[in-house]
């Protein structure tokens, strides 16, 4: 009979850590499969990005909080300054936090050395060396088609990281994951941009141009503020075609394009609208404003001095037409378009007006009724 108890006791305290056993590998299982559940989720958002801009975003905020990682950066590779680089100079990834734009791989086989793959190192051995010394980072290459694109770092607690071959191999997948959602908005930004700038004067082009204006104005019109056009073209310029060449020409617009942008401010957008003709979008600005910056061109555009080697230093001088639209009319959103062509009507207008009375000049649009103010 004893050994009959002691059996049983010896089954049920075997029975007992058995299921003690069978709770953790559940609870083991259930934290896997929270995990494999976050990586599907983050996947399928990357996947839906549209721009380096949301990506960042992504991997920057949401997974860096819903993981619980102390820092995180987004370090990218753009050796021949062409598609980053240009999207960089566009506004439409330099701005954003936590976001660094590498010039050499050098910097990336420093850190990583022979092997790209996901790692785990000391703070100060990081891309990111002036973060936290207490900190361990975890460091992940991002490599599409053979190609390093770059690296993506997340801060981890001392004791918060343990790793094995399972987790490799999310991070792996995750990996590639994100090499193609970055080559795929990377491509795809750099053929809009493509679509949008000018090619010699690297300003946006007339497309460009009637996107940012459709833009402005209704943002006008919702913030009831002004919006101010200049019109601009370089006087005589078919002279200097004729004198020195077009590709003199090409540089001498290029010049131009130079001595105008450094009188802007950074929410002003400059266009080639057409041959030596250039038009300026000024948000916010009061017709009052608008002129006061259109003499600054014309003056600097006329102070300055074109030197281009193996020909004569010359000057040329612009004529200026300047308009400007009043937001908060109670126009809706499909006159916008309307309002926009008006806009460069009155403009253009001035910018007539201005040739005609002599050429270096700025004229002011006159009074014209808006086209939808007269409609029934």
């Amino acid at each position: 009979m004893t050994s009959y108890k002691n059996t049983l006791q010896v089954t049920a305290k075997s029975l007992s850590l058995t299921n003690a056993m069978l709770v953790d590998l559940m609870s083991i299982d259930e934290e896997y499969y929270r995990i494999f559940d976050s990586y599907h989720h983050i996947e399928l958002e990357l996947l839906a990005c549209r721009t380096v801009r949301e990506i960042a975003e992504l991997l920057l905020t949401d997974v860096q909080v819903g993981f619980g990682l102390s820092s995180a950066s987004l370090h990218l590779l753009d050796e021949d300054d062409a598609g980053l680089g240009l999207l960089v100079a566009d506004g439409e990834v330099g701005d954003i936090p936590g976001v660094y734009l590498h010039r050499s791989e050098e910097d990336f086989t420093v850190v990583y050395g022979c092997a790209l793959t996901p790692k785990v190192v000391a703070a100060a051995d990081s891309l990111n060396n002036d973060a936290d010394p207490c900190l361990k980072v975890l460091m992940m290459p991002l490599i599409r088609r053979g190609k390093l694109l770059g690296s993506l770092q997340y801060g981890l607690e001392r004791t918060g990281w343990s790793s094995n071959r399972g987790t490799e191999q999310l991070l792996e997948h995750l990996c590639a994951v994100i090499a193609v959602s970055l080559e795929n908005c990377i491509s795809q930004q750099y053929l809009t941009h493509l679509s949008v700038v000018d090619a010699l004067t690297n300003v946006r082009n007339r497309r460009g141009f009637e996107i940012d204006l459709l833009q402005q104005v209704m943002r006008a019109e919702r913030c009831k503020a002004s919006l101010s056009c200049l019109f601009i073209d370089i006087d005589h310029f078919k002279r200097v075609n004729d004198l020195h060449g077009h590709l003199v020409g090409d540089c001498a617009l290029q010049q131009v394009v130079a001595v105008i942008s450094s009188q802007l401010t950074g929410s002003s957008r400059l266009a080639r609208y057409g041959g030596e003709e250039f038009a300026v979008l000024l948000a916010g600005y009061a017709n009052e404003q608008a002129l006061e910056l259109a003499e600054s061109v014309r003056i600097s555009v006329q102070d300055h001095e074109i030197r281009l080697s193996g020909t004569r230093p010359f000057k040329v001088t612009v004529s200026v037409g300047v308009a400007t639209w009043e937001g908060g009319q109670g126009y809706s959103d499909i006159g916008a378009h309307r309002t926009g062509q008006w806009l460069v009507h009155c403009a253009d207008n001035a910018l007539y007006e201005a040739k005609h009375g002599g050429r270096n000049k700025v004229c002011n649009a006159v009074k014209l009724e808006h086209p939808l103010a007269v409609e029934p």
